[in-house]
């Protein structure tokens, strides 16, 4: 019989203004999937790399603490991005697919019908370019910025594209200062996007944070993150701060972490957080509606794929 909560423990830790507690799990194992906050507060989960299942998508309603599937996608995918655009739909892009190869297709899910629609390919200038490992971001204006990853020749990229869905097409943008890839993206409450972490050239890990501002296509550095990471997620709380959560060191690498440290973008200061459950790395988190943060998924540490889900609860 599986329970909804299992048990809400206050974490002994020097700090006393955060929780963690545990979820019901998913429905898959799932790992390098995503996870999308939709306008009826229900989270959608997608794809993994468990193969069998990397169409999948499942809904988490916070009010029940439950998992139902929904509409499957048309193609296997893994390591892609989604994103929830303006009209409530949610945007798909990138990634790999069963034959572990970096894809230049994209989908949206409805939610108000549960399926899912094929749209315009990811372009950068010509040819068309694959990519996995990146992230994006819905702007004020209603676009997607599509940043850095890794393209079909295995390079990694410091290019980003912009996605406009009122004309299905994709358009140039300025470049990071370094090539970045398995990085994290967080839109901060002024607008701007942190970007942290990743790495350099599939195999070099870096620390570097940059900013970018959409107004006048720029991009400035930011400092650090405090850890070495790849694989994590970066989730923006309410007050502003950002959480940044497991992670490993990447491949070949088994090793995943249980520490999360928060971003004060006003301080510009890195701060402990307290530790995870679960050690993960390739999972997914989301930004409830009550302000509560839920991750899913992921490796523990072996290399083991995992359906388990917490929740990170923050008071200040």
């Amino acid at each position: 019989m599986i329970f909804s909560i299992v048990f809400i423990c206050l974490i002994s830790n020097v700090r006393t203004d955060f929780e963690w507690s545990i979820a019901e799990p998913l429905h898959y194992e799932r790992f390098y999937h995503t996870m999308s906050l939709l306008a009826n507060g229900k989270v959608l989960a997608v794809g993994t790399w468990e193969r069998d299942n990397g169409k999948t998508a499942e809904l988490y309603d916070p009010l029940t603490g439950k998992w139902t599937l929904t509409g499957s996608m048309a193609d296997v995918r893994f390591i892609h991005t989604a994103t929830v655009l303006s009209n409530g739909k949610v945007l798909v892009v990138g990634g790999e697919n069963n034959d572990g190869l970096p894809m230049n297709t994209a989908e949206l899910y409805d939610p108000l019908t549960g399926q899912w629609s094929v749209t315009g390919n990811l372009r950068k200038t010509e040819p068309i370019t694959a990519r996995y490992g990146h992230t994006a971001s819905l702007l004020s204006t209603g676009q997607v910025l599509i940043i850095g990853g890794v393209d079909s020749n295995y390079t990694v990229l410091n290019t980003t594209e912009l996605y406009d869905p009122m004309k299905d097409m994709w358009i140039k943008r300025g470049s990071m200062s370094n090539p970045r890839a398995l990085h994290t993206v967080s839109q901060l409450q002024n607008g701007k996007l942190l970007i942290a972490g990743g790495t350099l050239d599939r195999s070099t890990m870096i620390k570097t944070a940059e900013v970018y501002d959409s107004r006048d296509d720029t991009w400035t550095t930011a400092g650090s993150i405090k850890y070495e990471r790849l694989y994590h997620t970066a989730t923006v709380l309410p007050n502003g701060q950002v959480l940044i959560t497991g992670g490993n060191l990447g491949f070949p690498s088994t090793v995943s972490f249980n520490s999360t440290e928060l971003y004060d973008p006003i301080k510009g200061t890195w701060s402990d957080s307290g530790d995870m459950y679960s050690y993960r790395c390739y999972h997914a988190a989301c930004l409830l509606s009550n302000g509560t943060v839920l991750l899913s998924g992921g490796l523990r540490n072996g290399g083991y794929s995992q359906n388990t889900a917490e929740l990170y609860t923050f008071f200040k």
